[in-house]
Parts: structure tokens; C-alpha cells; sequence
């Protein structure tokens, strides 16, 4: 395959990667909760004008979307510790 049909081939599976990602379609998933839990969401849902379903996959977006941050921070902070801790800084090694 010549050069401009290998970059052609390259860019169209370029171009069907994004599309697939952007198209992807909602999943459904199917969960069980207590009673109170449902009463709750059901009233919220009436409050904000929305359906239950779509409060509770807001719900869950935002929990996921917090405790990937807190999960980062603590990423952040655990690696920074472990960089001030370290015994082999290259300064360290310069000055023995």
C-alpha cells in the first residue's frame, strides 16, 4: 500500500473511532432499592420535574464524578508524599 493509502486508511479509522463514541447510545441497567429509597427518589423526581430514572442516573453521575476526584486527590496527595519521603532524590545522590 503506498504512503497516501496507508494515511487515507489511517484517518478513516480515525474518523470511525470518534463517531462510534460519539453515537454511543444510553445503557439501561436495572436496580433494586428499599422502599423509602424509591419514595424518596420518587418525590424528588416530582419536585425537579423529572422522572425517576432520570434523577437517579443524575444521582449516580454526580456520586461516580465525586469519588473519582476524591480518588485523584488522594492519588495526588499519597504521590507527593512518597516524593518528599524518598531517599533517592537526585540531589541526594549528587552529594554523596
Amino acid at each position: 500500500m503506498s504512503r497516501r493509502g496507508q494515511h487515507f486508511a489511517s484517518n478513516c479509522i480515525h474518523r470511525l473511532s470518534i463517531m462510534s463514541v460519539l453515537f454511543r447510545k444510553p445503557q439501561r441497567i436495572s436496580i433494586t432499592v428499599n422502599y423509602r429509597l424509591y419514595k424518596q427518589l420518587l418525590e424528588s423526581s416530582d419536585l425537579q420535574g423529572r422522572s425517576v430514572s432520570n434523577l437517579a442516573a443524575y444521582l449516580l453521575e454526580t456520586a461516580l464524578e465525586h469519588i473519582q476526584s476524591q480518588l485523584a486527590e488522594q492519588h495526588t496527595s499519597a504521590s507527593a508524599a512518597i516524593h518528599r519521603q524518598s531517599p533517592l532524590q537526585p540531589s541526594a545522590m549528587l552529594n554523596r
